[in-house]
């Protein structure tokens, strides 16, 4: 789990040290190798430390904003489970990414009616964002290519896991059509 939180400063709190640096570059080059080597190192599951990110808000609108990036319910041991669980209670908004090539697993639908369950009780339901993940991928299968139909079909299948769901806002992205916008413009 990543915290991040509006501070005066910049800092990273991890495995019990506190580190202060004067920009959010700083802490993306300390913390960048820490995520790399998590990637290779298959006897700690590919995990790392929850981490607690300090950053200074840009003019007044983050502010007061917190924000809990934890793991998805395919990736969540036992006590990362259970901080993504307190975050969804104290949290105020929710966005729950959904991978277009694999639309809703079993885990992602199970973990879908926990959060449903958890926003109804603190009346938060609203709250909840949709970000469809990897749309550029339509390109790629037999299916439909428009990204408005592609939402919609998953918009429907939210629907059939909750009525509420229906007036949840749904969007999608892609990292790589960004990629793209940002380098063909070097392009010759």
């Amino acid at each position: 789990n990543c915290v991040y939180i509006s501070s005066d400063r910049y800092y990273l709190k991890y495995k019990g040290e506190t580190k202060y640096f004067e920009t959010p570059q700083q802490v993306k080059e300390y913390i960048l190798p820490i995520f790399k080597n998590a990637e290779f190192d298959k006897n700690n599951q590919y995990a790392i430390e929850d981490m607690e990110i300090g950053y200074v808000p840009v003019g007044k609108n983050l502010s007061s904003l917190t924000i809990y990036d934890t793991p998805g319910p395919d990736l969540a041991g036992a006590s990362h489970s259970e901080a993504a669980k307190n975050a969804i209670k104290v949290s105020d908004v929710l966005i729950f990414p959904i991978d277009y090539t694999k639309y809703l697993t079993e885990t992602e639908t199970a973990y879908l009616k926990e959060i449903r369950d958890t926003f109804a009780k603190n009346r938060k339901f609203y709250s909840l964002i949709f970000d469809i993940n990897k749309t550029d991928q339509r390109f790629v299968n037999e299916g439909d290519k428009c990204q408005t139909r592609v939402i919609d079909f998953i918009r429907e299948k939210l629907i059939s896991i909750a009525p509420e769901f229906e007036d949840s806002i749904i969007f999608g992205t892609s990292a790589l059509t960004y990629f793209n916008a940002l380098e063909t413009p070097k392009v010759n």
